[in-house]
């Protein structure tokens, strides 16, 4: 619907061109100025419809699980979002980081990893959808596959034992509380990194590569 109106208003435009500027050369100048003038008002609100518009569609084709690339079918199965040749599980139930991980280990996943700002933008926006559900309860944390049990400082991601380069900390994060707090999540009103001990609990992020099937 908010493509039709942005045509109808842009058509409207076109009208008032049409008939009142190209028969009236010697206002030609004025009329256009007028013109840019209605433009430069009306942007902003088409730039901001737009962009609604793009992250409504992004994430109804999320939930149809499929990406189409090169001959193949990439699939996630049902509850599971697609972004960047993986699928993701936000999960519900709060639990410890080693009960989490243990869980994503049982679906054939791992944990999340955000290793690039693409990654991060694709978790913030999911994390604000579930945060503006009702009933659901605000600005939880979500665990992911990072942490610093075995060297103390050094950030890797549990999956692959690769450091951590890319990193999204809150303010003062982290900050090792008690010198227990080894493991790593993503929330809060910024959905911004914090990292826990072993018996906080929080929800998690499973994340697995996606499926592959031929396409006839």
């Amino acid at each position: 619907m908010n493509f039709f109106l942005i045509f109808i208003f842009f058509t409207q435009i076109n009208v008032i061109y049409q008939q009142n500027i190209l028969p009236e050369h010697k206002r030609r100048h004025c009329k256009a100025l007028q013109t840019l003038d209605i433009m430069e008002y009306a942007l902003p609100m088409i730039r901001r419809i737009l962009k609604e518009d793009s992250e409504k569609i992004r994430q109804e084709y999320e939930q149809v699980f499929t990406s189409l690339k090169g001959g193949f079918l990439f699939t996630c199965p049902e509850g599971w979002l697609y972004h960047d040749d993986n699928c993701y599980l936000f999960t519900t139930t709060k639990t410890t980081w080693q009960a989490a991980r243990e869980n994503c280990l049982s679906l054939n996943a791992d944990l999340a990893e955000i290793i690039n700002e693409r990654d991060s933008y694709f978790v913030k926006s999911e994390l604000q959808r579930i945060y503006n559900q009702e009933g659901v309860p605000k600005y939880s944390f979500y665990n992911l596959g990072g942490t610093d049990k075995a060297n103390e400082g050094e950030w890797i991601w549990i999956r692959t034992g690769e450091r951590i380069r890319f990193t999204n900390w809150a303010s003062g994060e982290p900050n090792n509380v008690g010198r227990q707090e080894h493991y790593l999540t993503v929330g809060g009103t910024r959905h911004k990194w914090n990292d826990i001990n072993h018996s906080g609990k929080c929800r998690a992020i499973c994340q697995k590569s996606v499926g592959l099937r031929s396409v006839p």
